[in-house]
């Protein structure tokens, strides 16, 4: 089920674009190019792998509240006109021939924060209702695992967003 909508403030998006901009920076280039079930650019950032990576990982632990451990993928995606992402769920994959490839688990959730929305189109469905998510700084949370996800077609303009997705938090109770 689809959280309500949040947004951060306008110094928060700015920080994260900046972090974003620096991982993107030191990444491999030889992994910007990556075959995968997006018709747009997908770049994972792998949490502890070099210090831009580990400063922004620590920038959305901060944010989210969740810890360093429970975040199972990081990744960068960015649509331009005529790029979309077909319906989904986050259930993690493995395709010989990838440098990197994603799991996730069972009630896992996915975190996406607007970085820069399309002029038209690029819509987030989830479960077959739009998630309302328009303007840069916005974000929704929900059960990617289970919740199938979408992103329409980017008609005009282009669409950043960084995915998150974190361990269920297990609650502890006494029997």
């Amino acid at each position: 089920m689809l959280s309500k909508l949040y947004k951060v403030t306008e110094e928060q998006l700015a920080e994260m674009r900046r972090l974003v901009k620096n991982s993107l920076d030191a990444m491999d280039p030889s992994l910007r190019k990556q075959e995968d079930l997006y018709d747009a650019v997908n770049l994972f950032f792998p949490i502890k792998e070099n210090e831009a990576n580990i400063e922004l990982s620590n920038f959305m632990v901060n944010l989210t509240g969740h810890t360093l451990d429970d975040i199972t993928s990081m990744h960068y995606v960015s649509y331009e006109e005529g790029q979309f992402l077909r319906a989904h769920k986050d259930e993690g994959y493995f395709r010989p021939g990838r440098t990197i490839s994603a799991a996730n688990i069972p009630d896992s959730k996915t975190w996406i924060f607007l970085l820069q929305a399309a002029d038209e189109g690029g819509r987030l469905i989830v479960d077959h209702k739009d998630s309302m998510l328009e303007k840069p700084g916005e974000y929704v949370y929900f059960d990617g695992y289970t919740d199938e996800h979408e992103v329409t077609v980017v008609e005009k303009g282009y669409r950043e967003t960084l995915v998150m997705w974190y361990k269920p938090k297990i609650s502890k109770s006494l029997l």
